[in-house]
C-alpha cells in the first residue's frame, strides 16, 4: 500500500474513533441498547456528511487553480469578473460550489471557465 494511502487510512481511522467517542459520550446514544440498524444509519449519515465535505474541498481547490475568464469568447470584449456561489446536488447531499464567472456587457452573457 502506498504511503499516501496508509496516511489516509490512519487519518480516517482517527476521525472514526473521534466521531464514535463523541456519539458514545452524548446523552442521545445508548451504546448498550443500540441496534445494528441504528448503528448503520448513524454511520451512513456521518459518511454522507464526510462525502459532501470532501467534494466541497476538492471543488474549492479546483476553483483556486482555475483561471477566471478575461475575454468574452463570443466578441472578445473584456469581461467583468465575479465569483458565483451555487449548490450542486451530489449523491450524498448538497455541495456548495464557488465558480469564477465573467460577464460580458455587450453580449449580455455570463461565462464560466471549463473545469
Amino acid at each position: 500500500m502506498p504511503a499516501i494511502e496508509k496516511r489516509s487510512e490512519r487519518l480516517l481511522e482517527e476521525l472514526v474513533e473521534a466521531l464514535v467517542d463523541e456519539q458514545q459520550n452524548s446523552e442521545e446514544v445508548d451504546l448498550d441498547r443500540m441496534r445494528f440498524a441504528v448503528m448503520e444509519r448513524l454511520g451512513h449519515e456521518m459518511g454522507k456528511r464526510l462525502s459532501t465535505r470532501v467534494q466541497a474541498a476538492l471543488v474549492r481547490r479546483q476553483h483556486e487553480r482555475a483561471e477566471p475568464p478575461a475575454e468574452c469568447p463570443e466578441c472578445g470584449g473584456r469581461l467583468r469578473r465575479a465569483i458565483k456561489l451555487r449548490e450542486v446536488k451530489g449523491l450524498d447531499g448538497p455541495v456548495p460550489v464557488e465558480e469564477h464567472a465573467g460577464y460580458c456587457r455587450r453580449c449580455r452573457r455570463t461565462f464560466f471557465p471549463s473545469a
